[in-house]
């Protein structure tokens, strides 16, 4: 992993800051720009893509505090002059531009709310995920019942306009660590990029070690060569090459349904308590308080 960060100036052993990781595994980290536009709040990277492109990523932290919040947009504004525009602008804004990002629903205070659409307008970006569910209710933060259980979608990611017909996958889902913020993701690529498909199968490794599949595939194996010794007189519908074709797709069948079946009950509940919770968020024939306390316990 290549890790780059931003520490808050004033407590740079505090909570706050900024980071971006990028997977090397994945991207070539060379050449990558760095600029500290608001230290602590606001990091931007130009990573290389593909070709001679490149991509660049704006991640910000924006302060809870209104004042603050509206003196970092101008900040921001400002600081990111002469620098390469960003494709991409995702973090915790800490403010919704609209009504229906909060539950209970009510706006953010002007001042900082414009700073953010005034930037957003001024680089022609779009909120990728409110445009592809576009009547959806779901929250990326949430408070304990005890806190308030108020929700609210503070965590987004903004692109482009012209890149966003080549952007999938705009989700919002539950991150495999304890936090109160959901992890809101999507798959960006680029025009001119030919189709990459989904690859070739590949045989699930952690199935290796899971008995009851590998009785079940062993059972095939034996009888694939059980047929193969059989042949008495070979045809073009009867010999090694179709048994063994015929074996290869049995083998895939069978691994891709044990893979479902291995899945953990812990993931099957969190997928259920998702749903529900989805639909609790969406159920507008319960009042605000009833989906605000609902969603609340689910999503604890």
């Amino acid at each position: 992993m290549h890790i780059i960060t931003s520490a808050d100036p004033v407590s740079p052993n505090a909570t706050g800051g900024v980071t971006i990781v990028i997977n090397k595994d994945l991207a070539n980290t060379t050449g990558t720009q760095v600029y500290e536009i608001v230290p602590g709040r606001a990091l931007m990277i130009s990573v290389p893509w593909h070709r001679d492109k490149t991509i660049t990523v704006l991640s910000v932290y924006a302060p809870t505090n209104n004042q603050e919040s509206t003196i970092f947009w101008e900040e921001l504004n400002i600081g990111r002059q002469g620098r390469p525009q960003p494709d991409v602008i995702l973090g915790d804004f800490n403010l919704v531009e609209d009504a229906l990002d909060r539950l209970p629903p009510h706006r953010d205070p002007p001042a900082p709310t414009e700073g953010l659409t005034n930037l957003i307008t001024a680089l022609d970006m779009t909120d990728g995920w409110r445009e592809t569910h576009p009547d959806t209710l779901q929250y990326t933060y949430s408070q304990s019942l005890r806190q308030g259980a108020a929700h609210s979608r503070i965590d987004r990611i903004y692109i482009r306009r012209d890149g966003l017909k080549f952007s999938n996958n705009w989700e919002i889902s539950t991150p495999g660590i304890p936090t109160d913020h959901q992890l809101v993701s999507a798959q960006i690529t680029d025009a001119v990029l030919p189709f990459i498909g989904k690859g070739r199968w590949v045989f699930p490794s952690h199935l290796i070690n899971n008995k009851k599949a590998m009785r079940a595939l062993t059972s095939l194996c034996r009888k694939a060569e059980t047929a193969m010794n059989e042949i008495a007189v070979r045809t073009d519908e009867l010999n090694p090459q179709t048994i063994f074709d015929n074996l290869i797709k049995d083998i895939k069948d069978t691994a891709t349904l044990e893979a479902r079946l291995a899945t953990s009950n812990l993931d099957k509940e969190i997928r259920n308590l998702e749903t529900e919770r989805d639909i609790a968020t969406n159920d507008e024939t319960k009042s605000v308080e009833a989906r605000q306390i609902t969603t609340a316990l689910l999503q604890e």
